[in-house]
């Protein structure tokens, strides 16, 4: 399945979802010119249309309320980046701020038997460039023991230019340059490049990429990176995670919703 064919699919639960709540337009959500369904809070802002009620209460009670304040990229409206039932980052954030996220067996298990109680999102780890330079890109999430980047209906992973790729210290070190085939000017699958890069210094740490099952893309992107690596034991901190699995082993009614407005 293509990105543009899951983000269609994503929609189309999503307004499913919206009359099986009885949601009202525009009080609890509207459509973007394109389509998409953006939500709202509601019920004197004590809930999210786009969040399971266990999940926003959490995110509200703690700092990662301020992540409500990121506007989206693709619009111009005003409209937040979690508010959109594309997001990743929404996707991500229901399922790790469970109040109950830590206590279930299947999804500790998938971690590294974490217990996923030291959870952070937005984290920017350093890495060293050439030149007495450093990185400090954002990763999605990460624990004490690990990295997250999440993906659901993003493209790909995305493209940078060879001179900045090929500026980090330890990027001959860990990659078969002539294995990542770049093209004249860019190295494709930046993002997997940079969190893999990451482990090197973070040798404490494992990383996991959570996609779709269907997204065969992204695994195949996956695959051809990982196998660009020189190092066995790098090799095996890299993780691929899918939502499906997540959904699986949570709980009831973060299942429930998932499978429902999701359709995993």
């Amino acid at each position: 399945m293509t990105s543009s064919e899951l983000r269609h699919e994503i929609i189309k639960q999503a307004n499913n979802y919206t009359l099986r709540k009885g949601f009202q337009e525009p009080n609890h959500y509207f459509h973007s010119p394109g389509g998409v369904v953006i939500f709202k809070k509601y019920d004197q802002d004590k809930k999210h249309g786009n969040f399971l009620d266990a999940s926003f209460d959490v995110i509200m009670n703690t700092s990662w309320k301020a992540k409500f304040e990121k506007l989206h990229t693709h619009f111009h409206d005003g409209t937040k980046e979690l508010d959109s039932c594309n997001s990743s980052d929404a996707l991500l954030m229901n399922i790790f701020c469970h109040p109950r996220i830590s206590e279930w067996k299947g999804i500790r298990e998938m971690f590294g038997g974490d217990n996923l109680k030291k959870i952070k999102f937005g984290c920017m780890p350093k890495i060293s460039k050439n030149i007495n330079k450093f990185d400090n890109t954002e990763i999605d999430m990460c624990s004490t023991t690990f990295f997250v980047e999440a993906k659901l209906t993003e493209p790909d992973f995305t493209s940078k230019k060879k001179s900045v790729v090929e500026s980090y210290i330890d990027f001959e070190t860990v990659f078969d340059r002539e294995k990542l085939n770049p093209s004249d000017s860019v190295y494709h699958n930046y993002q997997l490049i940079r969190n893999i890069l990451t482990l090197k210094k973070y040798n404490d740490k494992d990383f996991y990429l959570i996609c779709d099952q269907r997204r065969s893309d992204m695994i195949s992107s996956f695959n051809v990176t990982l196998a660009c690596v020189k190092e066995d034991r790098l090799k095996a901190r890299c993780h691929l995670v899918f939502w499906q699995e997540i959904t699986e082993r949570s709980g009831k009614d973060l299942k429930e919703f998932l499978q429902e407005k999701y359709g995993f």
